[in-house]
């Protein structure tokens, strides 16, 4: 097969993979949505209207949606995140240039991993996620400053792959304007009924936060992509030196 042709294959799987994960991230906010659905306005049997307080109207509203800590969100974040993880150890291992710099990206999100769950963590005493994620905050500390140049030279080579726009977008969407659509006194200041305030609030916040980890998702695999393809590039350039002399 020509190396056009794997060139173009691979391209074609990566975005269906892309398109994949956002397909994905769709139908788990899809099915939180619709594991909370509110029930229907009151009717006659003919389908008409029927008058509704606003109170009534308020309670039925706030029945929407179900974006809590056993929703298919939450689990698709913790799925993401250990992919994520794991995409950041396979270019550790296969791509020595980059590899603190992805020793401490996947830490990081390995501290988002375990924040995540924090509610299982409780059942041992409140705030117990704290204990694992600082000893590996710790640990991801210590090497940092012992990598301090390794780290240098690795994220110069990370901001030069294709997947640097992805990785920015991404953690930007998820650690912070998701953190700033998650504000409780926003929601409560928009809507008056407290209810419906949480739930709009966790459907925004969870939405955007796994829309960001998504695009982080790819941005690691279109960087893993990038710089197997410069290896690539590069061992064809040398043996075409080679032949050459």
């Amino acid at each position: 097969m020509k190396p056009e042709i794997r060139e173009l294959l691979r391209w074609l799987a990566r975005h269906v993979l892309y398109v994949a994960i956002m397909l994905t991230t769709y139908g788990a906010v899809r099915l939180d949505a619709r594991a909370g659905d509110t029930p229907r306005p009151p009717a006659d049997r003919h389908g008409r209207l029927l008058p509704e307080t606003p109170a009534a109207r308020l309670a039925r509203l706030g029945e929407i949606g179900k974006f809590n800590e056993d929703g298919v969100v939450e689990a698709l974040e913790l799925a993401m995140l250990l992919s994520i993880v794991l995409t950041c150890g396979a270019l550790a291992v296969g791509h020595p240039e980059v590899r603190a710099v992805a020793l401490l990206f996947g830490g990081w999100l390995g501290l988002a991993a375990i924040r995540e769950q924090d509610q299982w963590f409780d059942q041992i005493f409140h705030g117990a996620w704290m204990v694992p994620a600082g000893l590996v905050a710790a640990g991801m500390a210590v090497y940092a400053w012992k990598a301090r140049s390794e780290i240098c030279r690795g994220l110069v080579a990370f901001v030069r792959t294709p997947g640097w726009g992805f990785f920015v977008s991404g953690g930007l969407m998820a650690l912070v304007f998701a953190r700033l659509m998650g504000k409780k006194a926003l929601w409560y200041h928009l809507v008056d009924a407290p209810r419906l305030a949480r739930n709009l609030k966790n459907m925004v916040e969870e939405g955007i936060e796994t829309a960001g980890y998504a695009l982080l998702l790819c941005g690691l695999v279109e960087a893993l992509a990038g710089l197997r393809r410069r290896i690539r590039e590069t061992r064809a350039a040398q043996a075409s030196a080679e032949r050459a002399k």
